[in-house]
C-alpha cells in the first residue's frame, strides 16, 4: 500500500509518517512538501491514499485536491488542516475529499479516519457530523460530488464506518438532487 503525505511542514510530515508506519508497517510512505512535487507524484504514481494539507504556501491545497480528483479519481484524499472544520470541511467534502481532520485531532482519531477512508468510507469528526445534522457517516454520501456531477454509474455505493470499534458496511442510495450549497 502506498500513501502520499502532502504538507509543507517537515515536523507534521514526520509525525504522520511515524504514526502511519506504526499502524501500517508494510505501507510505502512518500512525502511532498510543495504543490509541484505533489502534482508530480499524483501524475506519475499510483496511491492508495493521499493525506493533504489544504494550506500550502505555494498553492491552494483545495486546488490540488480538485486536480487529484481528476488525475487519480479512485484514490481517496483525506484533508488535514489547521483551519477549523466549520469553515472548510464541507467545502473540502464537496470537492471530493474522503474526509477532513484538523491538525489538533488526536493520533487515534487520525488512525480511525485513515482506516475508515481505506475501507471506502468517508470521515468527519463527531462534532462536525452533529453540526451538519448527520445522524451517521452514511449520510455523508449526500456530499459526494461524483453523484452530483454524474460520474457515478451505479446508484448504490458501499460505505463503511466504525461502530463500537467494529467496521460495518451498508448500502445507500446516493441522492442526485438537493445538494447543500
Amino acid at each position: 500500500m502506498r500513501i502520499l503525505l502532502v504538507d509543507d511542514r517537515e515536523i507534521v510530515r514526520r509525525g504522520l509518517r511515524r504514526l502511519l508506519a506504526e499502524a501500517y508497517p508494510d505501507a510505502e510512505l512518500r512525502e511532498a512538501a510543495r504543490v509541484p512535487s505533489a502534482r508530480e507524484a499524483l501524475t506519475h504514481e499510483a496511491w492508495r491514499l493521499v493525506l493533504l494539507d489544504i494550506n500550502l504556501p505555494d498553492g491552494s491545497g483545495l486546488e490540488l485536491l480538485a486536480q487529484a480528483r481528476l488525475l487519480c479519481p479512485q484514490t481517496p484524499v483525506l484533508a488535514l488542516s489547521a483551519y477549523p472544520e466549520a469553515e472548510f470541511a464541507v467545502r473540502a467534502l464537496k470537492l471530493g475529499t474522503a474526509g477532513y481532520l484538523t491538525k489538533a485531532s488526536l493520533a487515534d482519531e487520525l488512525l480511525l479516519a485513515v482506516q475508515r477512508v481505506l475501507a471506502g468510507g468517508k470521515y468527519v469528526s463527531a462534532t462536525l457530523a452533529e453540526k451538519l445534522g448527520l445522524s451517521s457517516n452514511v449520510e455523508l454520501a449526500r456530499y459526494a460530488p461524483a453523484a452530483r456531477l454524474g460520474r457515478v454509474k451505479r446508484r448504490r455505493s458501499r460505505l463503511a464506518w466504525a461502530q463500537h470499534g467494529k467496521a460495518a458496511a451498508v448500502s445507500v442510495k446516493l441522492p442526485t438532487s438537493s445538494w447543500p450549497q
